[in-house]
């Protein structure tokens, strides 16, 4: 013992000795007159934004529902295992019944009255960017107007060509428009009808379960200015599925039927007919059973011919439909199933492209296994047999190979086939892309691939287009023109029979998006607004004016944001996990980073979430956490991240002891007052706290109460800026009490959800919660928000189960799904994302502003730890202002090995990791080695403050 101990002690004098004078040589160097240097670009190096894209997508491969999955866990009644049936019109139903704000009324419920006082919210975009669209209609009286329904935000009318939109749903009606059709009769073409109800791909529905069944038809008398619900479609006070057009697949009206208003409808089950303008309606096909075809579609020909589409799939039951088939009609009462006996089976969804050159051409495209393509020529008689020749065009279904560039229908999702209005064999189809055939797919040489992903297959957008489409229809006056619309609204082309078809956006200011999660600066001088979109990834804008610019910043289907101070850094997120941090400097990005943890999800079972959330520090925002699956990651300088586009372990550890046995981490929320608390919630409706969160030892308490909420989905926890005890925790399930206070900490919770709950317990029609803020305001009161799914509300009084929530921009914002509520503090702005209507924004009178942090004077730099080290090392350090800051690792003779940090850094205390390696990512050798930090904002400080570090493998 006493010999190691001499060894060492030999050792150490000799390095000691053998070092000083360069260690003097080294650390004078720096005290020598020199002018100062200037700040260079202080971002990571550049990379080419094409590099991260990500195709959008219902699911991945290894869960091809992944976005269901994820909807459907958020909303399922956690004691049954299932959505509430009909709940999407039982919940709209019940709203109907809720204050508004501006309103004074009695609550039957708790025979309490009260007064509410105005608010005015305002839109704020994106103006340029659609969301998914499958109803579109030219009016026929003027090729100007047109007409178009966004799945989850209604319908909007533009008679400039798409220059200009208003919406014309009315803010409480349902805003699930799926098709639309015009009386073209003489003097009746003011008469419109669109569907409602989405079975398929509704991103706010929350999967199979939570099915946003349509309100029936709506009709206008007006040219589409206003629109009623027809009475005879909505029936009656929602209860269970009784009413087959809560899915309605398409509209046709008949021009020649010049004694009745012929309506026909592809509902549910069959096709429906009305002769009296859809006052009453009776089945000419098919009907609602258990053997029913859950697709349909209807198609009426330029010389009067009807054809149908049945699908072999049936709607409540494994079996198949007693109904499938392909059907022809003359009178659209009488019915001919045309069916080959070599049609494959097994079909979903089939639709229908009627040529106008030659009506007795039509083309059928089918999802089956996996898509089917057929031409039918009628020849005579009723069709069948040998009055009509069908060709096989399956073959060639566009297959242009790599990563996007084959015909894809997501499972029936997007499917659209038209044909060229004066020419039989110039045939349009669409899945993700958009292709056209000059010889009706008979061959696949003619093929052209004209719309949705770009043609370079990179997954990027093509140039004016968007990918998975649902719509497309030509310009009467000039066929070649044409108008598509797909999940980023909608797009013209002047000449669709271009060699290379050119596409412009109509998307002038058609609000549709479909916002999953929203970010905004803490300053309004830079005024950032950031959010992720379904299938439109993450843009951002400076601006809260309606057509104020959003910039595009990553593709895919877009997740959490945030925004780091002074909008240096802003960071967005794609489904499963990947986050993107770019670098700005003034008004552009010059670099751009993936930041994500490599290590997490790595659990089966316990996987990053398709939409993960992660958050930044407020005291420092190069901090930053993520709900990594079934724990929680933090990285103490997400900044000092290279630009790379893979993800990384840099700076990443998962937070000690906040893994979870079951489920995953859903919701986080880190504290302001005081610093580094961390709440965070789970898919099993556990809650926690952890205590010392920025620390290597954090301590961790389960705060889960004993109650109905376990099992419950934690979809947000928001903490008071002012006291971190105080808290609201939502739950997103049906049939679950949406919201609980806590003014402890966590030690005891009372449920707040009050009149947004039908029964005191949670069950009923009340929305599903989504998000919840809590405003500070003078004189200790509060101002309290929450986003459902049927709207905005808020109240100035938790009051336990008496809680009266009132809707906020009723006339506004509506019924439209809210999934997130962001507020700034320093100027009272809320922003609120609506998955359906965009962004809306409002600045609140009376908030209570936070004390400005003292200014920290220090600049230091403290010593590494551990050291020595063998693996990694942390460097803390100190700046007295936000600014740029640079760390250089040296060796023992004074030789640059590395530029560590050379980014912005934020007031206060910062640290960075040395992983032992070079600039070149080689490891260095064992030895004594500098590390100097200086900082400037415009030049460099004239004297770095230098350490030592002892590295030993």
């Amino acid at each position: 013992m006493n010999v190691d101990k001499r060894i060492i002690a030999k050792h150490t004098l000799i390095t000691i000795i053998f070092l000083i004078p360069v260690y003097i040589l080294f650390h004078f160097s720096y005290l020598r007159p020199a002018p100062k240097e200037k700040v260079p670009f202080s971002g990571p190096e550049a990379i080419d934004i094409a590099e991260f894209e990500q195709k959008a997508t219902i699911g991945v491969k290894e869960d091809i529902e992944a976005r269901t999955a994820y909807e459907t866990r958020m909303l399922i009644d956690p004691v049954s295992g299932h959505i509430p049936a009909d709940i999407r019109k039982k919940e709209l139903f019940f709203s109907r019944k809720l204050p508004t704000r501006g309103a004074s009324r009695l609550n039957s419920r708790r025979s309490t009255t009260y007064e509410i006082t105005d608010t005015d919210w305002v839109p704020s975009g994106p103006f340029a960017i659609g969301g998914r669209t499958r109803a579109l209609a030219l009016d026929i009286t003027d090729e100007n107007t047109i007409l178009a329904g966004g799945t989850s935000g209604g319908m909007w009318r533009s008679d400039d060509s798409g220059a200009s939109w208003t919406k014309v749903t009315a803010p409480q009606d349902l805003h699930s428009v799926t098709c639309i059709a015009q009386d073209t009769r003489t003097g009746e073409e003011n008469a419109w009808y669109y569907g409602t109800g989405e079975l398929s791909g509704n991103s706010a529905r929350g999967g199979g379960g939570a099915i946003y069944r349509g309100d029936g038809i709506f009709k206008s008398t007006n040219g589409g200015l206003s629109w009623t619900l027809l009475p005879s479609t909505a029936g009656g006070e929602p209860n269970n599925f009784t009413n087959a057009f809560q899915f309605v697949w398409n509209i046709v009206t008949n021009p020649n039927n010049d004694d009745e208003d012929e309506v026909l409808a592809a509902t549910f089950g069959g096709i429906q007919r009305s002769t009296d303008g859809g006052n009453s309606w009776n089945y000419v096909l098919g009907e609602p059973t258990n053997n029913s075809s859950l697709f349909t579609d209807i198609a009426l020909s330029k010389d009067g011919v009807f054809y149908a589409t049945m699908s072999e799939s049936s709607g409540t039951s494994s079996n198949s439909s007693a109904f499938r088939g392909i059907y022809r009609s003359t009178d659209g009462e009488n019915w001919t199933n045309i069916i080959p006996n070599n049609f494959p089976r097994d079909f979903d969804r089939m639709v229908i492209g009627i040529s106008d050159a030659n009506p007795n051409v039509v083309y059928f495209l089918a999802s089956s296994d996996p898509n089917d393509l057929w031409k039918y020529t009628y020849l005579f008689g009723d069709g069948t047999g040998a009055g009509g020749r069908w060709n096989n065009l399956t073959d060639n279904i566009p297959m242009f190979g790599g990563s996007v560039g084959d015909f894809d229908s997501q499972g029936s999702y997007n499917m659209v086939i038209r044909v060229h209005p004066e020419d039989e064999n110039i045939v349009f189809v669409g899945g993700t892309n958009l292709y056209r055939s000059t010889d009706g797919f008979a061959t696949t040489g003619n093929t052209t691939w004209i719309g949705g992903y770009s043609t370079l297959n990179d997954i990027t957008n093509y140039v004016g287009h968007h990918p998975d489409q649902h719509n497309l229809l030509f310009l009467p006056s000039n066929p070649d023109v044409a108008i598509s619309s797909h999940d980023g609204g909608i797009s013209i082309s002047n000449d669709i029979t271009a060699p290379v078809v050119g596409w412009t956006s109509l998307n002038n200011g058609y609000i549709t998006t479909q916002f999953y999660a929203l970010a905004i600066s803490e300053s309004a001088e830079n005024n950032i607004i950031v959010g992720g979109m379904q299938d439109n990834g993450s843009y951002m804008t400076s601006s809260t004016q309606l057509n104020g610019e959003w910039k595009r910043l990553l593709g895919g289907d877009g997740g959490y944001a945030a925004v780091g101070h002074n909008g240096t850094n802003v960071y967005v997120s794609s489904q499963n996990g990947r986050i993107i941090r770019y670098f700005k400097k003034e008004d552009e990005f010059i670099s751009v980073a993936r930041v994500d943890p490599s290590m997490a999800g790595q659990v089966p079972g316990q996987g990053l979430l398709f939409i993960t959330p992660f958050i930044l520090d407020p005291h420092n925002n190069s901090k930053m956490y993520v709900a990594g699956g079934d724990r929680i990651w933090r990285n103490n300088n997400v900044t000092q991240i290279p630009g790379s586009t893979d993800s990384t372990a840099i700076n990443w550890f998962d937070l000690p002891d906040t893994r979870i046995g079951a489920g995953q981490v859903t919701s986080l929320a880190i504290s302001t007052t005081p610093k580094n608390i961390l709440y965070y919630g789970t898919s099993t409706g556990s809650i926690f706290k952890v205590t010392d969160a920025d620390s290597f030892q954090p301590k961790k308490e389960n705060l889960t109460p004993n109650s109905a909420i376990m099992g419950g989905y934690v979809s947000c926890i928001d903490i008071d800026p002012t006291n971190a005890d105080n808290i609201l925790v939502v739950f997103s399930n049906y049939n679950l009490q949406s919201i609980y206070q806590s003014v402890d900490g966590g030690q005891t919770f009372v449920p707040v959800g009050g009149n947004l709950e039908e029964n005191s317990d949670g069950s009923g029609s009340g929305p599903s919660v989504r998000w919840a803020k809590i405003i500070p305001k003078l004189n200790n009161e509060y101002l309290y928000l929450a986003g459902t799914s049927t709207g905005l509300y808020s109240t100035e009084n938790l009051a336990g189960d008496n809680t009266i929530w009132a809707q906020e921009g009723p006339d506004v914002i509506g019924n439209v799904v809210v999934p997130m509520i962001q507020y700034r503090q320093e100027d009272g702005m809320v922003a609120i994302s609506t998955h359906g209507n965009g962004v809306y924004t409002k600045t609140f009178d009376n908030v209570l502003k936070l004390p400005e942090e003292p200014t920290a004077n220090d600049f230091s730099l403290l010593q590494n730890f551990p050291n020595p080290f063998s693996d990694f090392t942390t460097i803390r350090f100190n700046l007295p202002q936000q600014s740029v800051a640079r760390i250089k690792i040296f060796d023992s003779q004074g030789k640059q090995v590395r530029v560590l940090l050379l980014t912005t850094q934020f007031e206060g205390e910062n640290e960075v990791i040395w992983d032992g390696k070079d600039g070149n990512g080689v490891n260095v050798s064992n030895g004594i080695y500098f590390y100097s930090l200086d900082y400037g904002v415009t030049s460099f400080i004239d004297e770095p403050l230098t350490k030592r570090i002892i590295l030993t493998r």
